[in-house]
């Protein structure tokens, strides 16, 4: 199977992403899906309003 150029920007990214800037990362996404499966300190699912 030939190596895509989706396979080398995914590997690229893992590959780097720790010298990007956290707030860098966090701005391509859009808020609903930053908070996504986050859970509150008693375990519970956020839900969003």
């Amino acid at each position: 199977m030939p190596y895509t150029m989706e396979q080398f920007q995914k590997d690229y990214i893992k590959a780097h992403i720790g010298v990007l800037d956290p707030e860098e990362v966090l701005s391509k996404f859009k808020t609903e899906e930053r908070l996504k499966g986050l859970r509150t300190e008693k375990g519970e699912e956020l839900v969003l309003l």
